[in-house]
């Protein structure tokens, strides 16, 4: 992970408050968020931009780093973990796996770990066994709207001569 410290000589300090996100799901390792200098820099520049000028990367970045750092300080609810498990089983199901498989798909990748540049993560809070992860991606199911439902497709049976 790279830190502000270890940045060559006038790079700016993008990364201010410990280095990129370690991955997705946790922010990096101790991070105790922005720091008071950042957040001054975002108050004087972020009301400029839009109107007058517009959003820096550097500022877009300072913001996505201080959104993702405020979200992985979020409890985990049993929604979100519900959630989370229904969007990884629906990815699975677009590859063509079937439900079982699907479903043992996300409960090893949730248990193991992702690799994020090449480090391997801690086990997801929505780590469960394959069953829990089916009746996570139905409870969802039953939650959406007909019409937001992912269409239900079935290998026909072919027949046996």
């Amino acid at each position: 992970m790279t830190s502000a410290k270890n940045l060559p000589p006038g790079t700016p300090k993008i990364w201010s408050w410990g280095g990129p996100p370690a991955d997705a799901r946790h922010g990096p390792p101790g991070s105790l968020g922005p720091t008071e200098e950042i957040l001054f820099e975002l108050c004087r520049d972020l009301p400029q931009c839009g109107t007058t000028k517009p959003l820096s990367l550097r500022l877009y970045v300072i913001l996505y780093n201080l959104i993702h750092w405020h979200v992985s300080q979020l409890p985990w609810t049993q929604k979100r973990k519900d959630w989370l498990r229904f969007l990884y089983v629906t990815e699975e199901r677009e590859k063509g796996k079937t439900m079982q498989e699907a479903c043992a798909a996300v409960a090893k990748r949730l248990a193991d770990g992702e690799i994020v540049n090449g480090i391997k993560g801690e086990p997801s809070p929505a780590a469960a066994g394959k069953e829990m992860v089916k009746k996570s991606y139905q409870s969802v199911m039953r939650s959406l709207p007909v019409e937001q439902r992912p269409r239900r497709t079935r290998k026909r049976k072919t027949k046996k001569s």
